[in-house]
């Protein structure tokens, strides 16, 4: 984008810089983050939606409950339609009471997990119902300096190079570049979906501690029954993709990794309500298809995981001729970083 093009935004563009600048230099020097008596790690990114911010905090849940560190989860609760603090029980809520991500946090993981705009007031509440907490992950919190973090992650997603992208609202950068020096680590996430070359070139302009995870799939799921399509059996299984998250093309990338024939998709903005509507016309497609017998294996429609869970309780989500799966993924390190590992010693020093 050159200059002219991103003239219109420009003054907005400025404006916001300076409201960042100010904010930081606030945080740097007149309000240092509230320290509480338990570890806590920040998950978060530099630009808009897409990172692999979920995948990678529940990477680290895993890793700490394998060492058996009493954790726990919170988040903003970003598209919710309350307020205030919440603790979430799955089996009552519902992605419009505390957001997709929490839900799907609080299904795969036995482990307290809230949703809370503000970070301090979250974190005591969280600590007042469970007080044996020792590690808390803090989903999308490198802008929220008013806590403090013993680890500040922050999630890159390298199919969109932060390097050559603009402060909202010109771009999607929600702080200027230069403040990746604030973190610990960076995470280049679902790093084996993009060329090799473009992934070296973002290592190379990455000027602090960094690792690559690759994006797996762990499983396809029954959308209604649980049952799984074994990930072995695949074999250019025809579907039909649909999804509403921050990277949609990757998604794509993922299900063709999978060994899916994706013949269809349809993409919406990131948390968005997918309705009704929708739903019944991408059926009709499939129907079609069948029909027709263009393909020798019958279509089925796949969601994200995190789809899957806005989805899930709302009254015209139900089973219908055409199966819904969802695909659920997970991160892995070729070796798990440094400043992770070093981390969880410290903790387990701690607690010894």
């Amino acid at each position: 984008m050159n200059f002219f093009h991103r003239l219109p935004t420009l003054p907005i563009e400025l404006g916001f810089r300076s409201i960042v600048f100010i904010r930081n230099l606030y945080y740097d020097f007149l309000q240092k983050g509230k320290k509480f008596p338990i570890k806590i790690i920040s998950v978060g990114n530099l630009s808009v939606g897409g990172t692999g911010k979920t995948p990678m905090a529940e990477w680290l849940i895993r890793y700490a409950l394998e060492k058996n560190i009493k954790t726990a989860y919170l988040s903003r609760g970003y598209g919710r339609k309350t307020k205030g603090f919440i603790l979430v029980k799955p089996n009552e809520h519902t992605a419009l009471d505390v957001g997709d991500e929490a839900l799907q946090v609080a299904n795969n993981f036995d482990i307290p997990v809230a949703v809370c705009e503000n970070r301090v007031l979250g974190t005591q509440k969280l600590l007042n119902e469970s007080p044996n907490i020792q590690l808390l992950i803090l989903d999308d919190a490198f802008q929220h300096r008013s806590i403090y973090r013993d680890l500040d992650i922050l999630m890159i997603d390298p199919s969109k190079s932060i390097f050559e992208d603009y402060l909202i609202p010109t771009g999607r950068l929600r702080e200027p570049i230069a403040n990746i020096k604030r973190a610990d680590l960076a995470i280049i996430s679902k790093a084996n979906l993009v060329a090799s070359s473009d992934l070296k070139k973002l290592k190379y302009k990455i000027k602090i501690p960094q690792s690559s995870a690759k994006l797996i799939s762990i499983s396809l799921k029954n959308c209604f029954d649980n049952t799984e399509i074994p990930l072995e059996t695949i074999n250019r299984n025809p579907c039909f993709a649909v999804s509403a998250i921050g990277n949609n093309q990757l998604f794509i990338k993922q299900l063709f990794s999978t060994r899916l024939n994706v013949i269809g998709y349809r993409q919406y903005k990131d948390h968005f309500m997918i309705p009704d509507s929708e739903l019944q016309s991408i059926v009709k497609k499939c129907q079609k298809i069948i029909k027709n017998e263009v393909f020798h294996k019958k279509p089925i429609v796949v969601f994200t995981e995190k789809d899957y869970y806005r989805l899930k309780n709302q009254p015209y989500f139900f089973e219908r001729e055409v199966p819904f799966y969802y695909l659920k993924v997970g991160f892995e390190f070729e070796e798990v970083p440094s400043l992770i590992k070093n981390f969880f010693f410290t903790i387990l020093d701690f607690l010894k």
